[in-house]
């Protein structure tokens, strides 16, 4: 969605910096290395806070509010509104006149001092943490086929409070599980099916209740670790465990079916309703008044 008004938080990034800083916190028990981990799931660099001002300034007041703040996320932020890089990017009239003053709120607190630091979070509980990023890994569905994931990364399900390995699925239409060489040729499936059938979904997070774990016996493990592919780690998740009554193996079976179904086929393949689109759409000669 982007940003929705001038408010420093009215933005999808500096939202979600306010919302998973805490989980980076958790898991890396030292402020410094929190800061690092979620700027580099973000694309962010200290260099240039100029390409992702939203987030920078939705961190600093985050990590401001619970007296947290990084010297270098400060400078960051202070940077973004005192060379006007941020406001740069409103266009004239009330929005832009709006968030000036959200951005001379956010500098007057940023330079004064933060209330007294609350306590670091614990870390939430990692489920699965054997599996290692970049393992391929098998199930076997109902009626035979097999659908294959690599680990690409291990994300945090709110809901349940617990972090556990997120896959993709890979690009696999045969019945035993790759060796060594072809998982290393596999691609992965950038637009599967969601058992609804009316979304797709990047990647899901195997991860369930803490009193009812995954089991890992659940899946294939052929011992197989192959590198991600260059973006293969940047997508969105689904836990499987939360998704209305869906199954993990319902989850799966829709992601693969079209592939199967339709061996030609590629894993670049868009959802259906985007070639359907484009079907109806005319064509650049049926834009013409008719002849005669």
């Amino acid at each position: 969605m982007g940003a929705w008004g001038p408010g420093i938080f009215a933005d999808d990034d500096a939202s979600d910096a306010r919302e998973n800083f805490k989980l980076y916190l958790g898991d890396a028990q030292d402020i410094a290395a929190a800061t690092d981990a979620i700027a580099r799931d973000n694309g962010a660099s200290f260099d240039a806070p100029e390409h992702n001002s939203a987030f920078w300034l939705g961190l600093a007041l985050t990590q401001w509010s619970a007296g947290w703040l990084d010297a270098r996320v400060q400078a960051a932020a202070l940077r973004l509104i005192d060379e006007g890089l941020d406001l740069a990017k409103w266009a004239e009239g009330p929005p832009r006149m709006k968030r000036a003053a959200a951005l001379r709120t956010t500098r007057a607190k940023l330079v004064s001092p933060p209330p007294p630091p609350k306590r670091i979070p614990a870390p939430w509980p990692i489920q699965l943490a054997d599996f290692t990023v970049g393992e391929i890994l098998g199930r076997r569905l109902p009626g035979g086929r097999l659908a294959v994931m690599k680990v690409i990364a291990f994300r945090p399900t709110t809901s349940l409070k617990v972090r556990g390995p997120a896959v993709r699925v890979q690009h696999w239409l045969k019945t035993g599980m790759p060796n060594a060489t072809e998982a290393a040729q596999l691609d992965y499936l950038r637009h599967p099916l969601g058992p609804n059938k009316i979304q797709t979904v990047g990647s899901y997070t195997l991860a369930a209740p803490r009193s009812a774990p995954l089991d890992p016996a659940l899946f294939i493990r052929p011992g197989i670790i192959v590198p991600l592919r260059p973006g293969e780690e940047c997508v969105s998740y689904t836990c499987v465990s939360t998704w209305a009554d869906y199954t993990l193996d319902d989850m799966l079976a829709a992601a693969i079916e079209r592939f199967w179904d339709d061996p030609e086929l590629p894993p670049t393949a868009s959802a259906p309703w985007y070639d359907h689109a484009k079907a109806r759409a005319p064509a650049p000669d049926d834009l013409s008044s008719p002849a005669g």
